[in-house]
């Protein structure tokens, strides 16, 4: 059972301690090793003392002993790092969250550019790069994130709308209910499928996309947010969607509603979303079917465009519905929701 509890002058030798061995080894990788051995018990000691008397306020979880570290000043969230024997545990995205919770704005932390997997946690806890940077040394800046206080409806698994609730993006959505994403499968109407590539700091980052989308926004149904989706991230407007089927994703708490566009927008026209997306590229079915796992994000997408193709040409395209079950196959475990 942990906890988090604030630092003072009581707990800040051991919050110290965590700080220096933490820090010597994410910065090991990039700095020179006399720099990196100056970082000591005792001069991060000192560090956490005097943010602390300028106004910071430091947090440690803690299970028997200290496990990680936070501080947080006014809105800004730093000095965020777990013990390397304690990482990949779920504490460090706890003590996110928590910090998040103690702002008094909109949550905003900084990052070295290099640190590719501290990104891709902001993002699934629903931080976004805002383009702003700070040098910090040669070929390497510091990058802004904030946090997208995106608010959801609760839905249960049904599909339909609990009242009276509202889910913030990146905070655990409780027991019993799920909030509502929808993807867009692009289709050209020479046949070829719309591929967007994520950007390399997201979740999945440098991966392809069979789908546009995301989560659906306060007070948006289902058609609205994948306007809105289909537009933000490739530029398309279309009036006309098709429901193409419905998932149920029990271990992320995801309604899944697929849409189906088909479009003879100019193929080079294709808009990218800034954080989102960074490049696009439009592929025959055939070359979709025959992308390996390492390149496309959802394999069961590849399931859904073949049973696009057999029935393409039907008029009554059935809605698929019920059980959490669309044409066949599973997604991947750690599913879009952005």
């Amino acid at each position: 059972m942990s906890e988090i509890i604030e630092v003072n002058e009581s707990n800040v030798e051991e919050a110290a301690t965590i700080h220096s061995i933490s820090w010597q080894e994410s910065h090991k990788a990039f700095c020179r090793s006399d720099f990196v051995a100056l970082h000591t018990v005792e001069r991060q000691k000192k560090y956490i003392l005097d943010k602390m008397a300028a106004g910071s306020k430091f947090f440690m979880l803690v299970q028997k002993t200290g496990v990680g570290i936070v501080s947080v000043n006014k809105n800004i969230i730093e000095d965020l790092y777990i013990l390397p024997v304690m990482q990949n545990k779920g504490f460090g995205s706890e003590l996110l969250r928590f910090a998040c919770a103690k702002c008094d704005g909109k949550p905003t932390l900084w990052i070295l550019e290099n640190n590719v997997n501290a990104a891709r946690l902001y993002s699934r806890l629903g931080f976004k790069a805002t383009g702003k940077r700070n040098f910090i040394a040669e070929k390497l800046d510091e990058i802004e994130f904030e946090r997208d206080s995106e608010l959801w409806d609760a839905y249960n698994r049904d599909f339909e709308k609990v009242s009276g609730i509202t889910l913030v993006r990146g905070d655990k959505i409780p027991s019993g209910l799920f909030h509502l994403v929808c993807d867009i499968i692009v289709r050209h109407k020479d046949g070829e499928y719309l591929l967007m590539q994520r950007d390399f700091y997201k979740h999945f980052g440098g991966m392809w996309e069979a789908t546009a989308g995301g989560s659906a926004l306060k007070s948006e149904n289902a058609i609205e947010c994948a306007r809105r989706e289909l537009k933000e991230e490739t530029g398309i407007e279309e009036a006309d969607l098709l429901e193409i089927g419905r998932v149920v994703k029990e271990e992320n708490q995801s309604l899944y509603v697929e849409f189906l566009c088909e479009t003879e927008c100019d193929k080079r026209a294709i808009k990218l979303q800034k954080g989102e997306t960074v490049a696009f590229k439009w592929v025959s079915a055939k070359e979709l079917r025959e992308m390996k796992k390492s390149e496309l994000v959802t394999e069961r997408m590849q399931k859904f465009i073949d049973e696009l193709n057999r029935r393409k040409g039907s008029k009554n395209a059935e809605l698929q519905k019920g059980g959490g079950r669309g044409f066949g196959g599973d997604r991947r475990a750690c599913e879009r929701s952005d």
